[in-house]
């Protein structure tokens, strides 16, 4: 998504306030598409949002621009800690008869208070969250709008939800590629385990050749209603993001990596597309995000990493090149548990692979690209590039 038109409106909307009060919008703005937690939103002062300019852009940014709105219970909570602000500021305002709060706002409000906050199991609803960034040389704003679930686990998987590692992979992605990837333009890609899409759909919009993959389908339970897997969603979140200005969205694919140790003839055709050069003639760079959790998993990822960093081979009258450029995975790890990570990398020695932890400036934790909202927000984060051992 583009912002030229939203800029547009931006500057008719703030034209009397300082740049520092639209930087705080802004900021407030990416929040709230983010849903960060209502007790860590950066509210302006309510000196600016009383103005009629500064409430103009909530009702045109927040509440009717085009991006889908954040479930009614995150949406009660922020305007539980933004409505009383503006109240005051309008209160405080002894020289203007005129000040007042939008109607349009109280109006959003009062419908949220009727709005259930949860789904038909008393769960937490699921919600759009949409992160905004900005590409590099002022080249625009950008949009990832994904349906994530509200809880750590659903469904047997975490796979629902985007992760603390992915926002910083993709931070690196738009900002480090020569660092990540040794050239400045990112190369075709194949992620694993890639969940709710989020880091694919981030690289298809800086023109990667994208293949996302996770597990599953849509499986049907006992009463026959349909139960989304990782993969069900994945497919899901490309779909939302794909528009005009996507014109090459990611290729969602079911990758199973109890597989990588079958037989090249019995592992599917997904594998095959996987592994084979993209049409550059490289094989595709491997990436990650928050697969390094568990550690009766990590066996599987490690042989599904060595499997796709083998070198291609054509066979029949396949011509694709069989001399492609040595392939490399990078994989972001949350850091939880120390144990764990020191078994992947461990795993990966076992396996013939190199590993080098990269040393790349974080994420400004005050002015981030994306706003996290995880569970462990603040962990460390650790970058690994893999390559085979020659």
């Amino acid at each position: 998504m583009s912002s030229s038109t939203g800029q547009d409106q931006l500057t008719l909307t703030t034209g009397s306030l300082s740049p520092a009060a639209v930087a705080a919008l802004e900021t407030l703005r990416r929040q709230y598409f983010a849903l960060v937690a209502p007790y860590m939103l950066r509210i302006p002062g309510s000196d600016v949002l009383a103005t009629a300019p500064a409430q103009e852009f909530l009702v045109n940014r927040l509440l009717e621009g085009p991006l889908p709105q954040p479930e009614a219970g995150y949406a009660r909570g922020f305007w539980r800690r933004v409505l009383p602000v503006i109240e005051a500021g309008v209160h405080a305002i002894d020289d203007d008869d005129e000040a007042a709060v939008d109607e349009r706002i109280y109006e959003t409000v009062a419908g949220l208070m009727a709005a259930p906050s949860t789904n038909a199991e008393g769960a937490p609803a699921q919600s759009h969250k949409t992160f905004l960034y900005d590409l590099p040389n002022n080249a625009g704003e950008r949009s990832v709008t994904l349906l994530e679930e509200q809880v750590a686990v659903q469904a047997g998987t975490t796979g629902l939800r985007t992760w603390t590692a992915a926002l910083h992979l993709a931070h690196h992605c738009i900002y480090s590629q020569d660092e990540l990837f040794g050239s400045v333009e990112v190369p075709p890609i194949v992620e694993i385990g890639a969940g709710t899409g989020f880091l694919s759909i981030v690289l298809a919009q800086l023109g990667a050749d994208v293949i996302a993959t996770d597990l599953g389908g849509d499986e049907e339970d006992e009463e026959g209603e349909v139960r989304r897997t990782p993969l069900a969603r994945l497919k899901a979140n490309i779909e939302l993001n794909t528009s005009a200005s996507l014109r090459h969205p990611p290729t969602a694919r079911p990758l199973d990596w109890n597989l990588a140790r079958a037989p090249v003839s019995e592992r599917g055709e997904s594998w095959l597309e996987c592994a084979a050069p993209a049409q550059s003639g490289s094989q595709r760079t491997v990436l990650a995000a928050d697969v390094i959790y568990d550690p009766e998993i990590v066996p599987l990822l490690v042989d599904t990493i060595h499997e796709l960093l083998q070198p291609w081979k054509a066979t029949g009258n396949d011509d694709s090149a069989a001399t492609a450029p040595e392939p490399v995975a990078i994989i972001a790890a949350t850091v939880r548990n120390e144990q764990t990570f020191a078994l992947f990398l461990a795993r990966c020695k076992a396996q013939n692979l190199d590993t080098e932890l990269l040393q790349l400036a974080p994420m400004d934790p005050q002015h981030p690209t994306f706003w996290d909202t995880a569970l462990d927000a603040g962990t460390r984060v650790e970058i690994v590039r893999i390559k085979r051992n020659a």
